[in-house]
């Protein structure tokens, strides 16, 4: 799948409850492209992101994939919880599920949303010696903005050089709160940040 924001990105494989819905996969991930991302631009975190389903939903679900990165930058990493853009219920319901960035006088988050908790790990597969770029769990995603049809929570925003990279993102605790929630994991840029030079 290309990307306009400076990488291409492949899908591996997602174990767990994933694991034989490729085709259904392939066929969400057209409708996506075509229904969601020409709007994200609307979004302050990323432009034109590449998306794979994840399912945030159930510890242990994984997802790996392959990205090619053609322009050395920030990207994001987030994972967006989709609602019925018609409907005012689903979108709240999502919205408290997501929460916000509004934090106390402590620094505390004052509505932090449902806890997703993830491991991503970066590793760059250019040249003989595959390298771990970046590996951290991230327990505390923060709400990271909204678009149409969408909430996003941010995992990290980390500066990649050019060259391939596998990317490995795993669900680290049951959420049945998010039950009936879409959940896409994304990679993208934001176009007020220059490449890096």
């Amino acid at each position: 799948m290309n990307n306009s924001d400076g990488g291409d990105m492949k899908k591996g494989n997602e174990t767990k409850e994933g694991g034989g819905l490729l085709t259904w996969i392939d066929r969400f991930l057209a409708i996506v492209a075509t229904a969601f991302f020409p709007i994200l631009v609307s979004c302050s975190i990323t432009t034109s992101p590449t998306g794979v389903p994840f399912l945030a939903q159930k510890a242990g679900s994984r997802i790996e994939i392959e990205y090619r990165v053609t322009d050395h930058r920030f990207y994001s990493f987030n994972l967006l919880f989709l609602y019925r853009k018609e409907d005012s219920l689903d979108r709240e319901r999502v919205r408290k599920l997501v929460g916000d960035s509004q934090r106390n006088a402590n620094g505390e988050l004052i509505d932090p949303g449902v806890s997703v908790a993830v491991r991503l790990k970066i590793i760059e597969i250019d040249g003989p010696n595959p390298a771990v770029l970046y590996e951290a769990v991230n327990s505390e995603l923060v709400s990271d903005g909204h678009g149409v049809g969408f909430y996003s929570k941010q995992i990290v925003s980390v500066p990649i050089k050019i060259g391939r990279y596998r990317i490995v993102v795993e669900n680290l605790k049951d959420n049945p709160e998010l039950d009936g929630v879409e959940v896409i994991f994304t990679i993208g840029t934001n176009p007020k940040v220059d490449s890096i030079k």
